[in-house]
């Protein structure tokens, strides 16, 4: 069981703690984030770690939770920069590459607890809610664009973009750039070719006239 703290030296004490988490599970995935680990790092107490997490199941939970605050955030500040773009492709543009370039930086965490939380159903569910976030993000951006389209046809069309891009966000976590077809890509070549086909298969299928 997870208590949070009060006093501001339990919160700085947390705080570096979850930072540690972070760390290690960037720098080597899950296996990296023990116990001792954390406490070595973050230069913390046995009893501190213990009072606050419990053990290590509520410190992943924490992190799961300060990771998708983070991440959440993240999407807030792009999608802020698609509002101001003054045209689909530009808005659809910042939109794909600043998804990926959070998706690449955060790697080793998304692909964690992508695989993690498909056991733990509150942590499942709090992915699928940033995943639903996302999806609206890109139901706006088609909406504002193609004002006069069917909005049934909107709404689908932002749904299997949505797909289309989780896809490609999966294809980035677990594999390395020249596995799967045997031919190496750079990321700003599969953010282009991914623009690219994601602009054919809206126009094709909003545009009007």
């Amino acid at each position: 069981m997870r208590h949070k703290p009060q006093q501001q030296r339990s919160v700085a004490s947390t705080e570096r703690m979850l930072l540690a988490a972070e760390e290690l599970l960037h720098e080597g995935g899950g296996a990296a984030v023990t116990v001792d680990a954390v406490i070595a790092r973050a230069q913390t107490s046995t009893g501190a770690f213990y009072a606050r997490f419990g053990d290590r199941q509520g410190l992943l939970e924490a992190v799961h939770e300060r990771f998708l605050t983070s991440f959440t955030a993240e999407l807030a500040a792009i999608a802020k920069q698609v509002d101001d773009s003054k045209s689909f492709d530009t808005a659809l543009t910042v939109f794909v590459k600043g998804l990926f370039a959070g998706v690449r930086q955060h790697r080793n965490t998304f692909a964690f607890y992508m695989l993690y939380n498909a056991h733990d159903p509150t942590m499942r569910e709090q992915g699928n809610a940033a995943t639903r976030s996302l999806t609206a993000l890109v139901h706006g951006v088609m909406a504002r664009s193609f004002e006069d389209a069917d909005p049934v046809a909107v709404r689908d069309t932002a749904d299997f973009t949505a797909r289309i891009l989780m896809g490609l966000s999966l294809d980035i976590l677990h594999f390395e750039p020249h596995e799967i077809t045997g031919n190496a890509i750079t990321d700003a070549h599969f953010d282009d070719e991914t623009l690219q086909v994601l602009t054919a298969y809206v126009t094709a299928r909003l545009a009007t006239g």
